[in-house]
């Protein structure tokens, strides 16, 4: 695995910025232990995961 230079070109990256920033959003406004805050936290995690995935590159 090596840095992906570009990973600011990719939409996976965008679309994972945008998913924890909307969900930290709603984490702070929502009630902690319900169904939603769950599906929230679900949320951010998979943002992490598109962001980490965008900048590492795998090899061909």
């Amino acid at each position: 695995m090596r840095f992906n230079r570009l990973f600011y070109r990719q939409i996976e990256f965008w679309l994972g910025c945008l998913l924890v920033l909307v969900g930290m959003g709603f984490l702070i406004i929502g009630t902690a232990f319900t169904v939603s805050w769950w599906l929230t936290v679900g949320d951010i995690c998979i943002g992490i995961a598109l962001i980490v995935d965008c900048l590492l590159d795998s090899p061909r």
